[in-house]
């Protein structure tokens, strides 16, 4: 028989390293402590119907109002902040393109810029504002911009 001239000797192989078995008792402590944790949680989290308002809002934290890294809202948020560069990026080059160049930067009016930019995105006046906020444009207006009433108002490329 073939199967007996073999050479049966695992002791060259690796044995398997078994992992320690914990007690039932420890895993229960375990998601005790898990339940205990995310209860806690839940208590300072306003969208819970656990909450009891204790959690004390510090507005002036940098993380405040921003969504936990890491989380599938932190992804949504990066990508938005992704695609609000690239429209201002855009808006940009539609500024320097349609616009006439002034001392200050590249100049158009509202009203030549909502013509050029339709093409682009129906979002115009949301990327205006932000791209101001980024100080990368300039325009004396306060108020949303309506097509029409403000075609007269410069916006300015800056440098």
């Amino acid at each position: 028989n073939n199967n007996t001239s073999k050479n049966t000797n695992t002791s060259t192989t690796a044995k398997p390293t078994l992992k320690k078995q914990s007690s039932a008792a420890e895993r229960a402590a375990l998601w005790d402590s898990k339940i205990t944790e995310r209860n806690a949680a839940q208590k300072s989290n306003p969208f819970s119907a656990a909450y009891d308002g204790s959690a004390v809002v510090d507005k002036n934290h940098p993380d405040y109002g921003k969504p936990v890294e890491g989380s599938k809202s932190h992804e949504r948020m990066k990508a938005g902040q992704e695609w609000v560069e690239k429209e201002i990026t855009r808006l940009i080059e539609i500024i320097r393109k349609e616009g006439k160049k002034s001392t200050k930067g590249h100049e158009i009016t509202f009203g030549d810029l909502f013509v050029a930019y339709e093409q682009v995105s129906n979002s115009l006046v949301g990327i205006l504002m932000r791209a101001k906020k980024r100080k990368v444009i300039h325009f004396d207006h306060d108020d949303l911009f309506l097509q029409g009433r403000d075609d007269h108002v410069i916006i300015i490329a800056l440098h």
